[in-house]
């Protein structure tokens, strides 16, 4: 669509959609479509912004004329004859009722039934979400690399109690039992670096790639691509990654599940409540655009434990002589609670069970 300045008979072939974020973050029904019959809108945005001493000066010099001016037009008015005041009023009714004849009438937008949008978005056009599909595991393929990278800090928000446990299993793995922090980072595909920044000391580099590991009720799901993110983070924003991966991983048109034995790690979780992997691809298909950081962290950190550990696990053997790294991470997971700690022990306790099957696989 053309700008107005260069043509003034653009027209709207979908119409446009300001919609507004759901409350309910899971939902995944979509906002309504709002359309309009007329091709040609007028749309007018008004901008505000701070002013300065020299325009609130401006200001109030103008608004003291305004009013001087008023005061002085009204009493003129009652000094003169009756009919030069009723004369001016009639002119106004009579510019009032021609501007709103002359006025362009807009019709009104319309709900379209049967279509639905992301919860937060600004579009020109419909925008019409991906649907994912499950995949058999034989059609699995690695030949293609879906690669993200992003400019600034993403999450500035604190860990979560799943994001505390799969700290805690990462280093009890690492010390405990090599064979099955070894085993986790296979079958997650994981592999994670942190480059340094001279300029800021405290800011890391991250490159992460992986394959997949969500925890669903069916056992493992996995995207089927090889996935890499790289973003700048502050040391001690690692100690909340799931935001971070996830949005490596959203929006993936095929899935497949394998691992059936992983939808019993809730058990070792406390029992916690575990999306199945349609609830999960369906709600990523709309999720990207309609759910901030903490949403993603809040929603998804039980189903990213083994992500997360399998991150931690691989952070501390890429970057065990990054000692301001890891002393960030464990700074922000210092208020970890003496039952996340036990829960880390039962993960690390059921990953350890599964080692022979890991073997023969």
């Amino acid at each position: 669509m053309k700008s107005q300045s260069t043509c003034g008979s653009a027209q709207w072939t979908d119409g446009l959609v300001v919609s507004a974020k759901n409350v309910d973050s899971m939902d995944t029904s979509g906002s309504n479509f709002l359309q309009s019959s007329q091709t040609t809108q007028t749309f007018e945005i008004v901008a505000l912004k701070s002013p300065t001493w020299k325009h609130q000066f401006l200001t109030w010099i103008v608004t003291f004329e305004s009013t001087i001016s008023f005061i002085a037009h009204y009493l003129g008015l009652r000094s003169s004859k009756w009919w030069l005041a009723v004369c001016e009023l009639v002119i106004c009714l009579v510019a009032a009722f021609a501007r709103s004849i002359a006025k362009d009438r807009q019709k009104r937008f319309q709900v379209v039934e049967g279509m639905k949008l992301d919860k937060r978005c600004t579009s020109t056009g419909i925008i019409r979400t991906q649907q994912a599909s499950i995949v058999d595991t034989p059609l699995r393929r690695f030949d293609i690399l879906d690669l993200r990278a992003y400019s600034g800090s993403l999450f500035e928000g604190h860990p979560l109690t799943a994001e505390h446990i799969a700290w805690h299993a990462a280093k009890i793995c690492r010390e405990k039992s090599p064979k099955t922090a070894s085993n986790v980072l296979k079958l997650t595909g994981m592999l994670a670096t942190a480059e340094h920044n001279n300029e800021q000391p405290e800011t890391r580099a991250i490159f992460v790639s992986f394959l997949g590991g969500v925890l669903v009720t069916e056992g493992l799901a996995f995207p089927n691509i090889r996935v890499c993110i790289g973003f700048r983070a502050r040391v001690t924003e690692l100690g909340a990654p799931t935001p971070l991966l996830v949005r490596a991983i959203m929006r993936q048109p095929q899935w497949l599940v394998s691992h059936p034995q992983y939808g019993n790690i809730t058990a070792s979780l406390g029992n916690v409540y575990i999306f199945s992997i349609n609830s999960i691809i369906d709600w990523w298909s709309l999720s990207e655009d309609r759910n901030d950081a903490h949403d993603l962290q809040k929603n998804l950190q039980w189903p990213f434990v083994l992500l997360n550990m399998a991150f931690y696990l691989a952070l501390l053997e890429s970057c065990v002589g990054d000692a301001q790294l890891l002393s960030g991470i464990e700074q922000a997971q210092q208020e970890a609670s003496m039952e996340s700690k036990g829960i880390a022990w039962a993960v690390v306790n059921f990953l350890e069970a599964l080692r022979d099957e890991w073997m023969n696989e």
